[in-house]
């Protein structure tokens, strides 16, 4: 419908935007950031949107708030080595304060959940941080 073809476009418009705004972190400076990929290489990061955008309110003007959760996922090491580990924990929660203390124009941008690690045998270790991001459109 014209409906959710407008709800997709304004989803991807956010998607883009809050990539470019990722990419300006210091701490991934010399990273490639991926969409909903996560490369095996050390040292990768995806964006990962979680669902479509959700109405948080809606004015009689039109003007909309929405919000939209992306989780950020950083490849780590093969190592079953605490201090290699720790190291990419230590990004991601970086990674954290630089998302709560910089501003994307028009948005409120909050950290729902601090880096979680994932191991796999196969893999090397994921980890990864959930965040919020609530904007106008009108």
């Amino acid at each position: 419908s014209a409906l959710s073809n407008c709800w997709r476009k304004a989803g991807k418009a956010m998607l883009k935007k809050f990539v470019e705004f990722v990419s300006k972190c210091p701490i991934l400076s010399n990273a490639q950031i991926n969409v909903n990929y996560l490369d095996s290489m050390p040292g990768s990061v995806s964006v990962e949107p979680q669902g479509e955008a959700e109405i948080v309110k809606q004015y009689i003007s039109g003007e909309r708030l929405l919000r939209r959760v992306f989780k950020i996922a950083l490849r780590g090491e093969s190592s079953r080595r605490k201090d290699i580990n720790m190291q990419y924990a230590q990004r991601m929660e970086e990674l954290a304060q630089w998302l709560c203390t910089n501003t994307l124009e028009m948005c409120d941008i909050s950290v729902i959940s601090m880096p979680e690690a994932e191991y796999s045998a196969s893999l090397a270790t994921r980890i990864s941080l959930t965040a919020e991001v609530i904007y106008a459109e009108a």
